[in-house]
Formats: C-alpha cells, sequence, structure tokens
C-alpha cells in the first residue's frame, strides 16, 4: 500500500473520530496500522495503534483499546520519544481504569507523569494528576486523592472556572487541617 492510501485511511480515521463515529474510526485506524505494518514502520505503527486505542476506548471497548497499545510504550521508549511513551502509557492506563483494574492504572498513570514531568510536559501531565486523583478518590484516599489534584492544579497554565473553586476548596482544606 503507498503512502498516499495511508494518508487517506488515517484521514478518514480522523474524520470518524471527530465526528464521534468511533466503532468506524477504530476499523480504519486497524487498516493503518496492517498497512504499517507491512511497510515496516514500527514508530508510525505505534502511533496509529495508539489512535486504535483511543477510537476503542470511545467505542466502549477497553480490553481491545488495551490490548492495540500494548508494546507502543516500548516502541517509543527505544525511540527515545519520551512525550510519545508517556502518552502511549497513558493510554494503556485509561484502559486499565476502565476494567477497574485500578492498581495497575495507577501504576501506569505515574510513570506517565513522571515523563511527562521529565520532558516539562505541564497540560498533558495535569490531565494525568487528574486521572491519579480520580482514582486514588474511588479507592478512599482522599489525602492522596487531593495532593494528586493539586499537583495536577499546579501544572496548569489556565484555570477554568471549576479549578478555581476547587484550588480555593483545597486551599481551605489545607488551612483547616494545618497543611502548608
Amino acid at each position: 500500500m503507498s503512502e498516499a492510501d495511508i494518508q487517506l485511511i488515517t484521514q478518514k480515521a480522523w474524520e470518524a473520530y471527530q465526528n464521534e463515529e468511533y466503532e468506524t474510526a477504530a476499523k480504519a485506524f486497524a487498516q493503518a496500522v496492517e498497512a504499517l505494518s507491512a511497510e515496516n514502520q514500527s514508530l508510525q505503527q505505534a502511533e496509529m495503534k495508539n489512535n486504535l486505542s483511543v477510537a476503542l476506548l470511545k467505542a466502549g471497548k477497553p480490553e481491545e483499546a488495551y490490548q492495540a497499545a500494548l508494546g507502543t510504550e516500548q516502541v517509543f521508549a527505544s525511540a527515545g520519544d519520551l512525550k510519545r511513551q508517556a502518552m502511549a502509557l497513558a493510554n494503556l492506563a485509561s484502559a486499565l481504569e476502565d476494567l477497574k483494574r485500578f492498581d495497575e492504572a495507577l501504576n501506569l498513570f505515574n510513570q506517565s507523569a513522571a515523563l511527562f514531568k521529565q520532558i516539562s510536559e505541564k497540560e498533558m501531565r495535569a490531565y494525568v494528576l487528574q486521572r491519579i486523583s480520580t482514582i486514588q478518590l474511588r479507592q478512599g484516599k482522599r489525602i492522596e486523592s487531593l495532593v494528586s489534584m493539586d499537583a495536577a492544579l499546579e501544572e496548569k497554565r489556565k484555570l477554568s472556572m471549576k479549578d478555581r473553586l476547587l484550588r480555593s476548596l483545597m486551599g481551605i482544606i489545607r488551612r483547616l487541617s494545618g497543611m502548608k
């Protein structure tokens, strides 16, 4: 398959994704993965596998999403691409979270957050820290959840009204509990 054919498939996949046709997007991303496999383009294939994973997750198929992204973090690590490695870890963690495998999800989200911190990718790190906070809250780890959410808000450049309110409430909680 030619590079132009692969680009056309990828474009159709993104159009379907943007139109919230996640099943259609997943099928197109899967076609792109196959085409890139035949062309022996491992980095591009790993990227398409991550796109496939996100589409499958949005389509309500977390196990398939997990399987699609599995191993891509290692491809990116081998290439020294820390940003895409962190994104792949977050994709895997998101699928695990949907599968209610919270401890495994927390482990991968923490690895992702550390990589995002290493490369100073603040917005993506903030998103991952918010996901960590949510899982910790589900697990009854309220203090850890607050700390994670506070760290997430620290990373954001622009706070929404909800974020500002949350930061205010967290400040009150810190003052009442004697925390700095």
